[in-house]
């Protein structure tokens, strides 16, 4: 990650941290000036973004999402971090309500869905009256919000035994559940970095590694030893 910093400064890091720490008879005080500001900064952030989005030109715009090579993985990872910060913030927690001194008490989908739908037609060519004139007419986007439910999931199989059904018997000897499990995990590893030792990472398994095994399942069932040709 860059030495640049956000809006966040470095005692403000170290406070959340619990690296710096407020010792005398103004210690109280002085966490609860740290704290106040913080959350002013972090509101005023949002203000930023709804400024910069009228601002920005699309060449500016790809020059926020440009950084230096290395830091390509931790920023797509931040990016996602936001928005499960502003969904849990907007949600709240199951085992603890929200609040009620907090006056912002909306939902996820109720700014996630004016948010999809504005960049949805913000996007779209400008000189495009017939375009436009259907978004004055608010039913050209369609979205259908979001519902999250946690579910407990079973054990999935050893990789190889998916495989193994799948090349025998085809997809519908396997479950959705497995499948997915199976897709998600290759396409994990294959976003991630390489392992500096096999020590660190016993076996990998990307979407290569799953090609590779369905591969070769496959040739070996042509290899029968008691076949008589």
């Amino acid at each position: 990650m860059s030495d640049e910093r956000g809006f966040l400064t470095g005692t403000d890091r170290e406070f959340l941290t619990g690296e710096h720490e407020y010792t005398g008879e103004s210690a109280k005080q002085q966490r609860y000036q740290r704290r106040e500001a913080i959350a002013e900064r972090t509101r005023q952030a949002f203000y930023d973004f709804a400024f910069l989005y009228d601002v920005l030109d699309p060449h500016e715009r790809d020059r926020v999402f440009n950084p230096d090579e290395s830091d390509t993985v931790e920023l797509v990872e931040a990016m996602r971090d936001t928005i499960a910060f502003l969904y849990r913030a907007l949600e709240g927690d199951r085992d603890r309500p929200i609040s009620r001194d907090r006056s912002v008490t909306v939902n996820f989908n109720q700014v996630f869905e004016p948010g999809i739908k504005r960049g949805e037609r913000d996007r779209q060519p400008q000189d495009d009256r017939a375009l436009q004139n259907l978004f004055a007419g608010h039913g050209y986007v369609e979205y259908e919000p979001f519902r999250v439910e946690y579910r407990q999931n079973p054990p999935i199989p050893d990789p190889d035994v998916i495989v193994e059904r799948l090349v025998d018997d085809g997809v519908h000897a396997v479950s959705d559940d497995e499948l997915s499990a199976l897709i998600h995990r290759a396409t994990l590893e294959t976003c991630a970095p390489e392992p500096a030792s096999q020590s660190e990472h016993t076996e990998r398994f990307d979407l290569h590694a799953l090609a590779d095994r369905v591969a070769e399942y496959d040739a070996s069932r042509g290899a029968d030893p008691d076949s008589e040709e």
